[in-house]
């Protein structure tokens, strides 16, 4: 336990640090407890950025020197605010914060998620590869191997983030000064920040906002399945909730002061996240608008935000610049190749095809995202449309009771938010880039503004009272989703006594069971080539290398399988481990066809569309294909779908040594789309999935995937040792034509000369 006072005090101290920086103790009682929530919010990303000043300059900083580091800093910002504090004004605060019973709704509905997020091990790539990263740091103790692109020096991980380090700072403070593995520090941060998250967005609310702004985050299935599993959303939205906290208390304050003020807290809010470097672009729109001033002196005010927000993230950026050759965006070596079209893949896989499909699926994904983000942006829709309309019948008197609950500045500033992201979003999709859209997490960005601007319009409808809780009982039935959804992914998990790891091992197959068996067949000297790291980064032992290195450059561009594979084993890589999902790194390159060529790669293991391929070696004697057999459709079925009878596909015979048996699927198609092949049943199916699960994550076994620009074979290996039998579900875009479905069985040779 007394580990954990460490961890506790550093960030304790830093909240007192910017508390007093920012005046909070010469502030009016509402400002105080704005700045209170910006300081608190904003504390493990200043300790975070207090600690990178340390492993840039001193690497390898013993622990008590690094806790002696952050603790005299924190003071000596203290002794200093304290000195210097000012009398601040023109809060744009509502009234006082009054106890009641919604502080114990409110702690009991934190304990259970904070369970829920201690309970289940992180299973996805982004949480999995920033604890990836902060086991790494950790044991460097510096920042020069920070982003990650020497995997000599890291293990084989790889990852070439223009993100700054705050967030896995935090989990390698977390494991500096208490005993826990990445995963578990992973899980610790995020469910400091949702607690921090939740309290301070009830804390800044007037009482009768506050259960349906804070139900409207827990009944997104998005935001709260993301932080249960340990998203970096979980602590950007804290930043940004502190940051807007300090919006609200210091919008008036003097110019030069509150300038670098906010500037400081601009640029700790983007020390976490490349998106929240750009929150001051969100904010400063409105903000300069509602302060007093002549127009001059309010641009010169807001560019002092910006430029101490930059100097504060200067070395981050400029070791962007440096490396990427941009201060922002996704920029690995490997994306850039034109054989790997990265660009297609995102738009084509992301369904952000053409300007209808960027509109419906991209900028308005909150609407048309039900699975994602419920009813969080439609409930606001149609209670602002139903406002217009009972104004329109009504008069206005309608809602004047709720113009008096003192919240009118803070809703402008949060619809200024939701406004200026939109507008920068739609301009950058006007412009052909998808970079805004292309993932869910972006849009959850202005999420917390959008539930602020909901419980806001509920309170000016006819009957608030009465309508705010049949809204709060909706929304807390919605959510129960994440609830349901954890439940049946994980059954039984949240009444066992399983730590991270050994749940990890347990619930998130077929990744783990990936893992081990990488573990089990990798030979000392020869590493595996990963298409998906993050898993085997944090839980394997194993030499690994990840498809994003740049050393892989040469693989992709060569036109030929049998130099893609001979540059491999140049490489020392003997395994091929692919995901289940479509890459661009496979399809659109020789690596595709070298794993579908049973001379070159051997299938020796597969679950649930993950593979592990063994690299041949070129002396031994060539397996040959039976004659392939066509797949037809099942007359009377959808076109697509085709059943497979393996016992006339592959019969079942003897196989030399201990491999399964394999054959190679091969698809004939024509024109430009999208083509996924999934579904072919294993003995004893997939573990039962409840009906939540299946609307939420309609998985099925993948097979193949690609977006084809032109007339293209797709070959892939199949084990078919334990198959029944099954159904082979093609999936073709309305540009692409399925000309023809093939299996041919492998046969290996029986015996192997060697010379004596």
């Amino acid at each position: 336990m007394f580990a954990w006072t460490l961890p506790a005090l550093i960030i304790a101290g830093w909240s007192a640090a910017l508390f007093v920086t920012l005046g909070g103790t010469a502030a009016r009682c509402t400002q105080r407890r704005a700045l209170a929530v910006a300081a608190v919010n904003l504390a493990p990303s200043a300790a975070a950025w207090a600690l990178s000043l340390a492993w840039r300059v001193l690497p390898g900083l013993s622990d008590p020197a690094t806790v002696l580091w952050l603790g005299v800093s924190a003071a000596a910002i203290v002794a200093v605010g304290c000195w210097r504090t000012q009398p601040l004004r023109g809060s744009m605060l509502p009234t006082s914060l009054q106890p009641d019973r919604f502080w114990l709704a409110l702690a009991l509905l934190l304990a259970g998620v904070v369970y829920l997020m201690l309970r289940v091990p992180a299973y996805s790539n982004d949480p999995l590869e920033y604890a990836a990263v902060a086991k790494l740091l950790h044991a460097q103790r510096s920042l020069s191997v920070y982003p990650v692109l020497d995997s000599s020096l890291s293990g084989g991980l790889y990852a070439p983030w223009t993100h700054p380090p705050g967030f896995p700072l935090l989990m390698a403070l977390m494991m500096t000064y208490t005993d826990i593995d990445a995963g578990t520090a992973l899980k610790w941060v995020a469910a400091l920040h949702v607690v921090l998250f939740f309290s301070s967005l009830a804390a800044l609310l007037p009482k009768r906002m506050r259960w349906v702004a804070v139900l409207s985050m827990t009944a997104t299935p998005a935001y709260m399945i993301g932080v249960i599993n340990g998203s970096v959303e979980a602590v950007r939205l804290t930043a940004l909730i502190g940051v807007f906290a300090a919006s609200l208390a210091l919008w008036q304050a003097p110019p030069v002061s509150s300038a670098v003020r906010l500037g400081a807290l601009f640029g700790l809010c983007g020390f976490v996240h490349s998106l929240g470097i750009l929150s001051a672009a969100f904010f400063l729109p409105v903000l300069i608008l509602r302060r007093a001033g002549s127009f001059a002196s309010r641009i010169g005010w807001g560019a002092g935000i910006l430029t101490t927000q930059l100097l504060m993230l200067s070395p981050d950026l400029w070791r962007n610049l440096k490396l990427f050759g941009v201060v922002l965006g996704d920029r690995p070596a490997v994306w850039q190749l034109p054989e790997v079209g990265r660009v297609e893949y995102f738009r084509e896989f992301r369904g952000l095809t053409g300007p209808l499909d960027m509109l419906v699926h991209g900028l308005l994904q909150g609407f048309s995202q039900i699975s994602n983000f419920g009813v969080a942006y439609w409930l606001p829709a149609l209670a602002f449309a139903g406002l217009l309309l009972a104004r329109r019948r009504l008069g206005d008197e309608v809602g004047r009771r709720a113009d008096n609950i003192g919240s009118r500045h803070m809703v402008e500033l949060a619809a200024g938010i939701v406004v200026t992201f939109y507008a920068m979003a739609t301009a950058l999709t006007m412009m052909g880039s998808v970079e805004a859209l292309k993932n869910v997490r972006y849009m959850l960005t202005v999420h917390p503004f959008v539930g602020i601007l909901t419980a806001w319009v509920v309170l000016r409808m006819p009957h608030p009272d009465r309508l705010r809780k049949l809204v709060c009982i909706g929304l807390a039935l919605g959510s129960l989703v994440p609830l349901i959804y954890v439940a049946e992914r994980h059954p039984g998990l949240l009444t066992s006594t399983m730590n991270q790891e050994q749940a990890y091992f347990v619930y998130e197959r077929p990744e783990a069971d990936a893992v081990r068996e990488v573990d089990r067949v990798s030979n000392p000297g020869h590493c595996a080539m990963l298409f998906q790291q993050a898993d085997y980064a944090l839980h394997g032992s194993g030499c690994f290398l990840s498809f994003l290195d740049h050393r892989f450059a040469d693989v992709y561009r060569d036109p030929s399988a049998q130099g893609a594979a001979g540059r491999l084993r140049a490489m020392g890589i003997a395994l091929i481990v692919t995901p289940s999902t479509a890459m661009p790194e496979i399809y659109n390159t020789s690596v595709g066809k070298l794993l579908g060529d049973p001379a070159l790669a051997r299938l020796t293991w597969s679950s649930g569309g993950f593979s592990i391929y063994a690299l041949g070696d070129p002396s031994d004697p060539h397996p040959t294909i039976q004659q392939p057999i066509e797949i037809v459709p099942v007359p009377g079925q959808n076109a697509g779908e085709m059943m497979l009878n393996w016992d006339v596909l592959a019969p079942r015979q003897p196989d030399s040594g201990q491999q399964p048996s394999a054959g190679v699927l091969c698809v004939d198609a024509s024109g430009q789309g999208l083509l996924q092949l999934t579904t072919i049943a294993t003995d004893g199916g997939p573990a039962p999935r409840g009906a939540l699960l299946e609307y939420l994550r309609p998985d099925r076994p993948y097979v193949l995937g690609a977006y084809l620009r032109a007339s293209q074979r797709l070959c892939v290996q199949q084990l078919i040792g334990q198959i029944q039998g099954g159904k082979l579900i093609v999936q073709a875009g309305a540009g692409l034509r399925v000309e023809r479905v093939t299996f041919g069985r492998v046969v290996r040779p029986t015996a192997v000369a060697k010379d004596s």
